[in-house]
């Protein structure tokens, strides 16, 4: 009975990531911004994408049985070449 419980959570913490990540919504205040640079994919080794996440921390507060919590994370390109997201996922 407690592991169905506690797989049933663990499935609806997974879902309100998904939709934190697909919903609308303000960003909320970042401790930190975090960035990455890729590796280019063209020609010209100078231009590069580079990734920015200006929030890091998504807080949802309490979401109680049956209810949906939502929240976006803004995803920035500050490099000089196109950036391509693939195959992302909520962890």
């Amino acid at each position: 009975m407690l592991r169905s419980c506690l797989r049933c959570v663990l499935a609806l913490l997974g879902l309100a990531l998904l939709l934190a990540a697909c919903g609308p919504g303000e960003p909320e205040e970042a401790t930190a911004p975090v960035e990455e640079e890729a590796a280019p994919e063209t020609a010209d080794a100078g231009k590069a994408p580079k990734i920015h996440f200006p929030v890091t921390v998504l807080d949802l507060g309490v979401v109680g049985q049956g209810q949906t919590a939502t929240g976006a994370f803004v995803v920035q390109n500050t490099g000089e070449a196109d950036l391509a997201l693939e195959r992302a996922k909520g962890s």
